[in-house]
């Protein structure tokens, strides 16, 4: 592979040739498997600017791509095919997303970045609708009306979830909804913890509609949540409410919201 080729933002890169040479950072990944698309890995890719992009590998390629990419690493990536982005919930606002074929080469990269480039949205758009359901977004909050984790029928399966309120520093608050896995690591961190107000970053949730209210539940295994994480945005959403000693407004009260 040539080292003297110019290294293209993810903005720039489009569909009319295979050439692109990129440099970016695996922020996430995870498997998964359709009807129609198969087994798969799914990754999300950002470059220095905070752009990011999907990538889609598919079963010929798993154990390579893997053997190649470490999460939380630069890289540098040549050689891909790109094809128009659609589908009801895309990860990223990219137009196209890259897909790996055999004459993709990978390489580690010297730049050194630890940002995890966290695109959060506000709660006053999410709540007034002015987001796109369609985009996965990431918010971050005060946990509050916590409620006890439940078991209930989906589809004939038994599946769990917890419902809850996340307030941000301004007040703002949206409904949210975690299933399956999620609401387990969600009760993990509780019986650990017993902070029912714990900070909960959630990345790569999506945006429902029920009965009226808007709330944010999981999408597949495309989401990750983090309790507490040391970041400034967390840091400020507790020092503002141990400041204010803010008491919980009356109007945060329990809620319903279907199953998925």
């Amino acid at each position: 592979m040539s080292t003297n080729k110019s290294v293209s933002l993810l903005k720039a890169i489009k569909p009319y040739k295979q050439g692109w040479h990129i440099q970016v950072k695996l922020v996430h990944s995870w498997r998964q498997k359709t009807i129609y698309g198969g087994d798969s890995l799914e990754l999300i890719f950002a470059d220095e600017t905070g752009d990011k992009i999907h990538y889609t590998c598919k079963r010929t390629y798993i154990q390579r791509t893997q053997r190649d990419l470490g999460l939380g690493e630069w890289h540098m990536i040549d050689v891909f095919s790109l094809s128009n982005a659609t589908g009801q919930y895309r990860t990223t606002n990219h137009t196209y997303k890259m897909s790996i074929i055999e004459d993709t080469e990978i390489s580690k990269s010297s730049l050194v970045c630890d940002d995890k480039f966290f695109s959060f949205a506000g709660f006053k758009e999410i709540g007034n609708g002015t987001l796109k359901t369609h985009f996965l977004i990431d918010v971050i909050g005060q946990v509050t009306s916590l409620r006890d984790i439940q078991t209930v029928q989906v589809s004939g399966k038994d599946k769990k979830k917890v419902e809850f309120r996340l307030l941000d520093s301004s007040g703002q608050s949206i409904a949210c909804c975690l299933w399956g896995k999620y609401a387990e690591q969600l009760d993990d961190h509780l019986q650990q913890t017993k902070d029912p107000n714990m900070v909960c970053l959630i990345w790569f949730a999506k945006i429902e509609f029920y009965k009226g209210e808007v709330q944010v539940t999981n999408a597949f295994d495309a989401l990750l949540i983090l309790f507490n994480p040391e970041l400034p945005e967390a840091l400020a959403l507790t020092n503002v409410y141990d400041s204010k000693q803010l008491d919980i407004p009356s109007f945060f009260c329990p809620f319903f919201v279907k199953a998925t």
